[in-house]
Order: structure tokens, then sequence, then C-alpha cells
């Protein structure tokens, strides 16, 4: 009897632990978009070219398919910036977004550089 305490113990802490992995401080979903840089201010904004690739669930159900949509991310001064970040250089975005929809705001949690020209 104790063994099947146990496993369903460690089976529903393992359930807990999964649910939250995509989570971040303050219960936030964190989501990740990649396409090619069309405009960069450092410290301000980045600007994806359109057609790109959203990984998030949100923006791919409100927008229809084979529309010519780019979204802005705000940039902070937590944003972890990795590579070098230029007009044409294909880059993974994760980030947090207020609201629903897409035009509701975003802001980058971290970008990296994943090719260049």
């Amino acid at each position: 009897m104790r063994k099947i305490w146990v496993v369903s113990i460690m089976v529903f802490v393992f359930l807990t632990m999964a649910a939250c992995a995509g989570m971040q401080k303050g219960g936030e979903r964190v989501l990740r978009a990649r396409g090619a840089v069309a405009a960069y201010e450092p410290g301000k904004m980045i600007k994806l070219a359109a057609g790109l690739d959203l990984m998030g669930e949100k923006d791919r159900a409100d927008r229809p398919p084979g529309s010519a949509y780019a979204p802005e991310y705000a940039i902070t001064p937590a944003t972890e910036v990795k590579g070098d970040i230029k007009p044409g250089t294909r880059v993974l975005i994760r980030y947090t977004q207020s609201g629903s929809g897409p035009e509701a705001p975003k802001t980058a949690i971290s970008i990296d550089a994943v090719w260049q020209k």
C-alpha cells in the first residue's frame, strides 16, 4: 500500500513540474517566434519581417493564413541579446505577451542570433 502512495505522489509532483515548464516568474507564459530581422534598435525594439514562423499558439490562431504579419517586440534592460543583431539576421525570440490578439504588446525576454547573411 505504501508503494502505491509513493508512486502516486511522485507522479503528481512530476506532472506539476511538467505543467510549469513553459512558465516564467509571475505565471506568464513564454512564447517563441523566429524569423528575419526587418528593423532593430538596441535597447528599444526589434521588428521581424513578414512571413515569419510564430511558435506561440495564440498568434497562430489569430493570424489568417498567408497574411503579411510583422510583429514588433519591445526590448527592456533585462532582455538577453546573444549574437550580432542587424537587419537580415535570422533570430529566435522568447517573449511574453500582454493581452490577446495579434496587436497586443509583446516584450522580448531573450533574442538569439541564429544565422547571418
